[in-house]
């Protein structure tokens, strides 16, 4: 055994070091097919009337070195766009290296850092939408252009925001039906025109009051919003795109499951995904939030309806609360939670239900500050009704019936 185990280990070794002679190939790869694929989407989702942006490539023959790169993005920032202008370096994990950039300063800094992070030191620099809708479609595909969509999902946090950091639900709540057909059939347009076989995840922002639309990326392969929406879903999402990679069908797939495990899922309950940080570990970080994701971790909750499945989330989290409440913020003063209303932190979402517990902001004021949809906001001020009914009761001042107790019960209980 000792000796099965050596040589599994050597030729992992010999396999390592046959790779690392071919990565600069495949970079290559992948920077040609990003190119084609920039300009295909283009093609496809009509972003070049929506989205101005431009690549800042290793092949500008006049880029150098970062520094030039750093000061051609700049001038296209300034020149081109107009701050604020979003920063997204190619080839990074979970936004790293990128970010808003509202000024010149700012631009200096996000710039050169997310050259620096990028492996080929390529950086996007596009318009910003901050304050959109953001809406993801988790899509199935195979070989023979077979194609479900398969759960849509909607950030609480408008555009600018890490999905990884946003509080999400599924399905999607605000959308009236033209914008929801609207986002899918663009999301199923996308994934066929690519040619995607298997698990594909489109991520739309959608401009509020309007069917004014951005594709934010296309990540056609199984990602983490994968395993929410597989969750959320009751759809095996891992184990189909395997079955396609290796030949399946979707309608051989679906046949060889009589018991009805593999089907297009209809989901018609509420899933809220709430995201979980360590900065109780990290005391000195900063809590701001935005397009690089600062989440270790998150909790799935299930309900009857967002009320539910928010407050089932909230105690899972495992954050010291059993409601929207943070006990920090009780202390306060209403000037303190006005200002943290407007702070793009982890902990906003307390502060913008504290503000609504003790009214004293109002749900317009809230909005033209956070961009969270009326929607959203509607069914927290639900969340403070219910829970200063709830003092009420324990003060003497209300009394509980067993139709409000039943009411009351799946949320608080």
């Amino acid at each position: 055994m000792d000796r099965v185990i050596t040589e599994m280990t050597k030729a992992k070794g010999d396999v390592e070091r046959q790779l690392r002679k071919y990565i600069p190939e495949i970079i290559q790869e992948c920077m040609a097919f990003a190119y084609l694929g920039k300009a295909f989407t283009f093609e496809v989702s009509d972003l070049s009337d929506r989205v101005n942006s431009r690549l800042i490539t290793l092949s500008d023959a006049i880029l150098d070195d970062i520094e030039s790169r750093a000061k051609t993005a700049i001038k296209y920032a300034e020149e081109v766009l107009e701050y604020p202008v979003i920063i997204r370096p190619a080839f990074t994990l979970g936004g790293t290296g990128g970010g808003i950039a509202y000024n010149h300063d700012d631009m200096v800094e996000i710039a050169s850092n997310g050259l620096h992070r990028s492996p080929i030191h390529q950086i996007l620099v596009e318009k910003c939408i901050t304050g959109w809708k953001e809406i993801e479609f988790e899509v199935m595909r195979d070989a023979a252009g077979n194609c479900i969509p398969l759960c849509p999902m909607e950030n609480i946090d408008p555009v600018g925001v890490h999905t990884g950091d946003s509080i999400v639900m599924a399905p999607t709540a605000s959308l009236n039906q033209a914008e929801f057909d609207m986002l899918k059939n663009a999301a199923v347009d996308i994934v066929n025109a690519l040619g995607v076989e298997g698990g594909c995840n489109v991520q739309f922002a959608l401009k509020p009051n309007s069917m004014d639309y951005a594709v934010i990326e296309v990540n056609p392969r199984v990602s983490r919003s994968s395993a929410l929406a597989s969750k959320a879903s009751g759809y095996p999402i891992a184990r189909v795109a395997t079955l396609i990679a290796i030949g399946y069908t979707i309608p051989e797939i679906t046949k060889s499951n009589p018991d009805g495990s593999i089907f297009q899922p209809s989901v018609n309950y509420t899933v809220v995904k709430f995201p979980r940080f360590a900065f109780d570990k990290f005391v000195y970080a900063k809590r701001d939030l935005g397009t690089q994701m600062k989440a270790t971790g998150e909790v799935m909750a299930i309900g009857h309806n967002f009320e539910e499945a928010m407050m089932k989330a909230m105690r899972g989290a495992e954050i010291g609360v059993n409601s929207m409440r943070l006990k920090a913020f009780t202390e306060e003063s209403d000037e303190d939670i006005k200002r943290r209303v407007g702070e793009c932190t982890d902990q906003r979402i307390f502060a913008v239900y504290e503000a609504m517990y003790r009214g004293c902001l109002t749900h317009e004021e809230i909005y033209a500050i956070t961009k969270i949809d009326w929607w959203f906001l509607d069914k927290f001020q639900n969340i403070a009704n219910y829970e200063h009914f709830l003092e009420d009761v324990k003060n003497g001042k209300a009394e509980l019936t067993l139709d409000k107790y039943k009411e009351l019960n799946a949320i608080f209980v």
